[in-house]
């Protein structure tokens, strides 16, 4: 110490104040090269453990992937049940690609360590099947036929030639038969197993909570140990039900949610107030008012046409889509529109020919901004002479009351296309009766033949050649008002990492918002910093 003393003694006041000015920006410089290489040689990385909660509007009713089509049911069964592409080593085409050969992976279990083998594949195809299971994917695999070749092996045959079916089959949720297998189908709604299912996926089943009143509020999964693919980094995943929107965007701005999706339209306004990142996903569904082409007015195509022109669009989105990406369509295929079909006055013109004035009665999901579509629709059509009669509807009314039955004379719905060039399902003529959902009920021998080829066109430049043929067709008939495709939203904390879509916008459409659990098991909400 006296030495210290001594040297700094040796300095005028002016100099110790130097030299403390010199030490002090030694010293910051150390720091701040300290944090340099701290930053050069390190990274963070994602940790295992934490919990993420997702606020969902909505409720879990059957959580069966084979049966259900609830959206909360999908959601719930990507993240419980494993696509058949990721439980098969490969599935083969013969060359015709009429038979594939489909090869399970080995030492693959069920949550309760059961196998998984070829007879749960057969199950699950057969269950599909049975009309009595009411499956949403009947009509996909009707005709299929499927059989034992080993314990991981199944071949599966279809009557003819279709260049989407391994989609299909890519995308099956396969359920487990030594679950299922005892239940009679006319019970498995029934079954306890519905809402405590027994699963492969990368999270399985721990428990939920729900109030008196029947409503589930909670419905908690854990991290499969069982499951054959990379494992999750967040242990458990909750789901908090919400009876609304405006419930689910209260929920995240007081923390009780650490993300939501939506299917609604998302503002810019409200984006800015959640403070949060939020990605617009492009979706393969687009909303249309379907004209019953077998009705008695409606078969005439030149009414049609009149009834096209006399919408503005322009009207729509500033009304109802006023700080929205809406992308506006015009066509089955996605064709951009720019609003340059509006004429009223030709389609007054048309409509006066016709003589009289035509009356008709739409239908219209209770959705809202459904709903303000709709009362613009109408408005625009009584300027030109015609007269229509708006009836909402709870969205699951709609699909009982009118899709399956096809009584209506307009129906404001939307098409979700497993494919954008597989538009069979929609348009072709044989797809008029449910569960075909040709809600136009249009026929034209030309589309049919189109559709078919595309059907067995390996090129996708060809068919991208065959579905603008197909849209041009289709738009010069006008068996149908074509008008928006709106985005999949969803929001997140800044917190949550892992998730791709933040990072960019994928190229292709998300054919279903479960897409979004595709990445789940590279999700994290805890991270630390290692050398690299």
């Amino acid at each position: 110490m006296d030495l210290i003393r001594n040297f700094l003694h040796a300095f005028t006041k002016k100099e110790l104040r130097v030299l403390a000015y010199a030490v002090g920006i030694f010293f910051v410089a150390l720091i701040a090269r300290t944090g340099i290489a701290v930053q050069e040689h390190s990274a963070f990385v994602p940790m295992d453990g934490g919990v993420f909660r997702e606020g969902v509007v909505g409720q879990p009713t059957l959580i069966n992937p084979a049966i259900s089509d609830n959206q909360v049911d999908r959601d719930l069964s990507a993240l419980l049940f494993s696509k058949l592409s990721e439980l098969a080593t490969h599935i083969k085409a013969d060359e015709k690609n009429k038979v594939f050969t489909v090869s399970l992976k080995e030492n693959l279990l069920w949550d309760d360590g059961t196998p998984v083998t070829s007879d749960d594949v057969l199950f699950t195809i057969k269950t599909i099947q049975n009309p009595d299971a009411r499956s949403p994917f009947l009509k996909k695999w009707s005709g299929v036929a499927a059989e034992r070749i080993s314990q991981l092996q199944v071949r599966i045959a279809i009557p003819e030639e279709n260049i989407f079916f391994k989609e299909i089959m890519d995308n099956l949720r396969i359920i487990p038969a030594h679950i299922y297998g005892s239940v009679p189908i006319a019970n498995i709604r029934l079954s306890s197993y519905i809402l405590e299912p027994v699963g492969n996926g990368p999270y399985s089943f721990k428990k939920f909570s729900q109030k008196k009143n029947g409503f589930i509020t909670e419905y908690v999964l854990e991290s499969n140990e069982k499951y054959s693919g990379k494992k999750p980094y967040i242990d458990e995943f909750r789901f908090i039900f919400y009876e609304d929107e405006e419930a689910l965007e209260n929920a995240f701005r007081v923390r009780e949610i650490d993300a939501f999706g939506t299917a609604s339209p998302i503002t810019t306004k409200l984006f800015d107030a959640l403070k949060a990142r939020a990605a617009r996903i492009p979706v393969s569904r687009y909303y249309a008012l379907f004209f019953n082409t077998n009705g008695e007015t409606l078969n005439d195509r030149a009414l049609r046409r009149a009834l096209v022109a006399g919408i503005s669009k322009e009207k729509i989105k500033n009304e109802v889509f006023p700080e929205n990406e809406v992308s506006f369509v015009s066509s089955p295929v996605f064709t951009d529109d720019t609003f340059k079909g509006y004429n009223s006055e030709y389609a007054a013109e048309e409509i006066a020919e016709l003589g009289g004035v035509p009356e008709f009665t739409m239908i219209v999901p209770n959705t809202p901004y459904l709903e303000d579509t709709a009362k613009i629709l109408k408005d625009d059509w009584e300027k030109i002479g015609v007269t229509v009669h708006v009836i909402s509807l709870d969205p699951r009314d709609v699909f009982e009351n009118a899709v399956k039955t096809n009584n209506y004379d307009m129906i404001l719905f939307g098409n979700a296309l497993e494919n954008d060039s597989d538009l069979f399902p929609f348009w072709h003529s044989s797809q008029r009766v449910y569960p075909g959902l040709n809600l136009s009920l249009y026929k034209n021998d030309k589309v049919d033949s189109l559709i078919e080829t595309i059907q067995r066109e390996s090129s996708p430049e060809k068919r991208k050649e065959l579905r603008e043929l197909i849209g041009a067709y289709v738009t010069e008939d006008a068996p149908a008002l074509f008008l928006y495709s709106v985005p999949y939203t969803y929001v997140a904390r800044d917190e949550i990492g892992g998730i791709p879509f933040f990072s960019f916008i994928p190229e292709n459409r998300f054919t279903d918002p479960s897409n979004r659990f595709s990445s789940v098991t590279e999700w994290f909400v805890s991270q630390a910093r290692i050398l690299k």
